[in-house]
């Protein structure tokens, strides 16, 4: 059954999988993205761009590169300055762990705002 959430989430996952590549191979180009996700070099490049905002990953000419490890900003200003863009990750994030499974979660402002999102027991 489909249904407008499925499509809705489509985007966030795409962006949650070129996040896990890019942690799997170190770099990721945008034409193998186009390829390996069957759309446009434009949905690619806006989903690049996006992550980049979010400081999830460094955008390189033809691609992206892994974040730099040192933003220069404490975790603090770092928990401040979340965005919405971080906040609909973290809600998508959040609405895929199921009831009864265990999450750990490394130390982080993107982390914070999934644990944040998950439902109180």
């Amino acid at each position: 059954m489909h249904n407008t959430h499925q499509a809705i989430d489509l985007p966030s996952l795409r962006k949650q999988k070129i996040l896990l590549l890019l942690e799997r191979d170190g770099k990721v180009t945008a034409s193998e993205l186009v390829e390996h996700f069957a759309v446009s070099q434009d949905t690619i490049r806006r989903d690049l761009g996006e992550l980049a905002a979010v400081g999830l990953l460094q955008r390189v000419h033809g691609g992206a590169l892994p974040r730099p490890k040192d933003t220069g900003k404490d975790f603090f200003t770092r928990v401040e300055e979340t965005n919405e863009v971080k906040r609909h990750l973290a809600r998508v994030a959040a609405g895929r762990v199921e009831d009864g499974q265990i999450v750990l979660f490394d130390s982080g402002s993107t982390t914070l705002q999934i644990a944040q999102c998950l439902p109180h027991a």
